[in-house]
């Protein structure tokens, strides 16, 4: 981007906080100005619609007006670093991460177990292997992209993969990547995600469930 000299004042029109852009107006600009979460001063505050702020006109990559160097207007400062976590709570993250891969392991276990036993035929365990991989590569994918600030994978696209059959891969991933640990409702939908592929295993593995 090419910069301009001097800061503007303007709006925020419109804002989409999963994927992190949106579009401001200023008077003294025609049209609308691209704004992108990257170029936020304050990295801690996400605008909002009809918040007002002041940053440098550029040149995006497309040629369209875009922002950079933005400030929020009346943005809180930054909360001061936390104390680092006691010696309790990283012996229960420690024992969150190893949970996701016993969790993975064990599911791949239990598809072989039904494989081997005759209860479910090889391409079951070829599904989950396949999926496994493309949902693993979809979290690495999304980690990358928050680390650059680029547009993020949605979280409906996650748990559809692990929904899919993903559920080992993604857990595997969350646990290599250290990614999506953290958010309690994310969290709750990955159990679920298990919880269902889990229960359903045991029950062909059982001959509960049956293949024609």
């Amino acid at each position: 981007m090419t910069e301009a000299s001097t800061r503007i004042e303007g709006e925020i029109v419109s804002w989409d906080d999963e994927k992190g852009f949106g579009f401001a107006a200023a008077p003294s600009v025609g049209g609308d100005i691209f704004v992108h979460a990257k170029f936020l001063r304050a990295r801690h505050v996400r605008p909002a619609i009809g918040d007002r702020v002041t940053f440098v006109l550029a040149e995006g990559r497309n040629g369209r007006a875009a922002a950079t160097d933005i400030q929020i207007v009346g943005a809180p400062p930054a909360q001061p670093p936390r104390a680092p976590a006691s010696r309790a709570s990283k012996e229960r993250l420690s024992a969150l991460d190893v949970s996701r891969l016993a969790a993975a392991v064990a599911l791949l276990l239990v598809v072989a177990a039904a494989v081997v036993a005759g209860r479910a035929p090889a391409w079951v365990a070829g599904l989950y292997a396949g999926m496994g991989i493309v949902s693993g590569l979809l979290y690495w994918v999304d980690k990358r992209y928050a680390v650059e600030g680029r547009l993020r994978v949605r979280e409906m696209s996650l748990h559809l993969s692990d929904i899919l059959f993903g559920i080992a891969g993604g857990l595997f991933a969350q646990h290599v990547f250290r990614h999506k640990t953290r958010k309690l409702s994310f969290r709750y939908i990955t159990r679920l995600i298990f919880l269902t592929h889990a229960l359903l295993l045991t029950a062909v593995l059982s001959g509960m469930i049956r293949f024609p």
